[in-house]
C-alpha cells in the first residue's frame, strides 16, 4: 500500500455533521429577483471547525499546519462573523466527536466550515483518500479518517451549504465529482440569489492527485497563504466560494508552485447546484449616522451594486478621517515647537544682567598671561581657568585675524574693537536709538549671538548713517566669530570696512 503524507487543510462550509453549541452572530438579508415580484429571504449563522496538526506522534512533524489553522480562525471570526472552534494537534476521536457535536445542532439555515491542516494520504490499491490525525500510524489505518465517512456524514446534515477546503497531498481525490465552471449569466444579483437558494456540497482542494507543499507562503503553506490573502482582500461584500477560488486562489497557487488547486462538487453528497456565500462584516459608519451592515442594506431592498457603492463610501470616509487626524497631529506638533521657542526666548530675556569683570590670569604650565572679561557672578575656579587656558590657541587665532583686518578698519572701529559700547559705570543709560544698540550688545555679552545679530542689523537698517551703525557692523562680525563661523565673520568685517 503506497501512502504519501503532507499538509492537509479542509475547509468545510455548512458541514452538516457538527455544529457548535455556542450561538453565532446571525446575519440576514434579502436579494431582489430581477424580473420577478418575489424576494428571497436569506438568514444564516456561520460556524467553522478548524483543525491544525503539526506534532505527530508516529509520522513526520509538519511546520505550518497549526499556523495556517490559527490564521484562518482569526480571519473568519474577525472579518466574516464566524463562530469558530479551533482544534490543535487533534486525534481521530477529537475530530469525529466535534463533527458529531455540530451535526446535532446545525439547522437548515446554518453555514458550516471545516478547515483541516495536517497530513493526508492516498491508498492507490483501494483508490481512497484519507486525513491523518495526530495519532495516525504508517500501515495501520485504524486511526485514519477515510473520505467516505465524511461524505456519509454530509448526507445526514440538513444545512443548505457545505464547503470543504483541503490543503493536503492528494486532496483533490477526496470526494471529487464534476468540475465547476464559474457562470454569472443573468446579472450578479440573480447569480447570488440562485447560489443562496440551492443546496451546495463542494470541495476546494490545494491540488489534485499529487503531493503539495507544507511551505512556500512564509509562515503558511502556499495554498493557505493564497486563501487567506483572497479572504483579506475581498472587494465585494457578498461572494461565493467558487468566485474566491477562480478569482484569486487558483491563479496564485498555480503561478508559484507545481501544484494546481481544484474546485469540485462532492460526489454523492446531495449537491443541488448552489454554492457557499461568504459575507464580509462592515465597519461602523461615522458617528451621527445610522449603523448599517451589508445585510441591513440588502434587507431594505437595495441591490448589490448599491451595497458596493456604500462600502466604497465608507472606505473613502475612513481615509478622510485618517488624513484629518494626521493634519491635526502635525498642527499640534508645530504649535508645541512654537511655544517652546517662545519660552526659550522669554527665559533669555529674563536673565539678570551680570557685572562684567576684567580678569588677568597666568597659565601655570606655560607662563602665558591672558586677560579677559568675566560676565558672571560665579567665582572663577581652577577648573574654569584650565578650560580657558585650553582655548588659548583659538583666542590667538582670533587675535591674528583681528590684526590682519585692523590695518584696513576705520579709526572708530579700532577704538571700539576692544571696549564695550555701553556708557561708563554710574552714568545714565543710553536713550533713543542707542537703546537698540545697547540691547544688542547686552545679548552679545550673554552669549545670545543670534539675537545680538538681529539687534545690530535692526539698528543698521533704522540708523545707517550714525557712528553706531559702523560699530554694529563690527559686532556682527564678532558674533559670527564667537560662534566659530569664521568665513561669515570675515565677510562682515569687510562689510564694515566698505561702509
Amino acid at each position: 500500500m503506497k501512502k504519501t503524507s503532507s499538509t492537509f487543510i479542509i475547509f468545510l462550509t455548512f458541514l452538516v455533521f457538527f455544529l457548535p453549541s455556542v450561538q453565532s452572530e446571525e446575519r440576514s438579508g434579502t436579494v431582489k429577483s430581477k424580473g420577478e415580484s418575489t424576494i428571497l429571504s436569506y438568514s444564516t449563522k456561520y460556524y467553522a471547525l478548524i483543525i491544525g496538526n503539526n506534532n505527530y506522534k508516529h509520522l513526520r512533524k509538519l511546520k505550518t499546519a497549526v499556523t495556517d489553522a490559527k490564521s484562518v480562525d482569526k480571519i473568519l471570526k474577525n472579518q466574516y462573523g464566524f463562530e469558530t472552534r479551533l482544534l490543535i494537534d487533534a486525534t481521530r476521536d477529537n475530530i469525529l466527536d466535534n463533527v458529531n457535536d455540530f451535526r446535532k445542532t446545525l439547522t437548515e439555515e446554518d453555514s458550516f466550515l471545516i478547515y483541516y491542516a495536517g497530513h493526508g494520504t492516498f491508498e492507490k490499491e483501494a483508490d481512497k483518500a484519507y486525513w491523518l490525525p495526530i495519532d495516525a500510524q504508517n500501515d495501520n489505518p485504524t486511526k485514519w479518517i477515510i473520505a467516505d465517512d465524511i461524505t456519509t456524514s454530509i448526507k445526514r446534515i440538513v444545512s443548505r451549504h457545505i464547503l470543504i477546503i483541503s490543503d493536503s497531498c492528494y486532496s483533490g481525490t477526496l470526494m471529487r465529482d464534476l468540475s465547476l465552471e464559474l457562470s454569472t449569466k443573468g446579472g450578479r444579483d440573480e447569480f447570488i440569489k440562485k447560489m443562496m437558494e440551492r443546496k451546495s456540497r463542494t470541495l476546494m482542494a490545494s491540488g489534485g492527485n499529487e503531493p503539495v507543499s507544507d511551505s512556500g507562503g512564509g509562515s503558511n503553506s502556499i495554498f493557505a497563504a493564497a486563501f487567506l490573502k483572497a479572504l483579506d482582500e475581498a472587494d465585494k461584500p457578498l461572494f461565493t466560494a467558487e468566485e474566491l477560488f477562480h478569482g484569486r486562489v487558483k491563479e496564485i497557487v498555480a503561478g508559484k508552485s507545481d501544484q494546481v488547486p481544484e474546485y469540485n462538487n462532492i460526489k454523492n453528497s446531495g449537491h443541488e447546484g448552489g454554492d457557499f456565500v461568504f459575507s464580509l462584516k462592515t465597519a461602523s459608519l461615522k458617528a451621527g449616522r445610522q449603523e448599517l451592515t451589508p445585510d441591513d442594506i440588502v434587507a431594505k431592498g437595495s441591490s448589490l451594486e448599491e451595497l458596493e457603492a456604500e462600502r466604497r463610501r465608507i472606505e473613502e470616509e475612513k481615509q478622510r478621517i485618517t488624513e484629518d487626524r494626521k493634519k491635526l497631529k502635525m498642527e499640534k506638533e508645530r504649535q508645541k515647537i512654537s511655544e517652546d521657542k517662545a519660552a526659550e526666548i522669554q527665559a533669555q530675556e529674563n536673565q539678570p544682567a551680570h557685572q562684567k569683570r576684567f580678569i588677568t590670569a597666568t597659565d601655570k604650565k606655560t607662563g602665558k598671561i591672558i586677560q579677559f572679561y568675566w560676565d558672571s557672578d560665579k567665582p572663577i575656579t581652577d577648573d574654569i581657568l584650565d578650560s580657558i587656558f585650553a582655548n588659548v590657541p583659538a583666542i590667538e587665532r582670533k587675535q591674528s585675524l583681528q590684526r590682519m583686518e585692523k590695518e584696513q578698519l576705520p579709526e572708530f572701529f579700532q577704538k571700539q574693537s576692544i571696549s564695550p559700547p555701553l556708557e561708563k559705570e554710574g552714568e545714565e543709560g543710553l536713550k533713543g536709538n542707542e537703546e537698540i544698540f545697547n540691547t544688542a550688545y547686552s545679548d552679545f555679552l550673554k552669549g545670545s549671538f543670534q539675537l545680538a545679530i538681529t539687534g545690530f542689523r535692526s539698528y543698521i537698517e533704522k540708523y545707517p548713517d550714525t557712528e553706531l551703525a559702523g560699530k554694529s557692523q563690527y559686532w556682527i562680525g564678532e558674533c559670527y566669530y564667537s560662534m566659530g563661523e569664521y568665513e561669515k565673520a570675515i565677510l562682515e568685517f569687510n562689510e564694515g570696512i566698505s561702509r
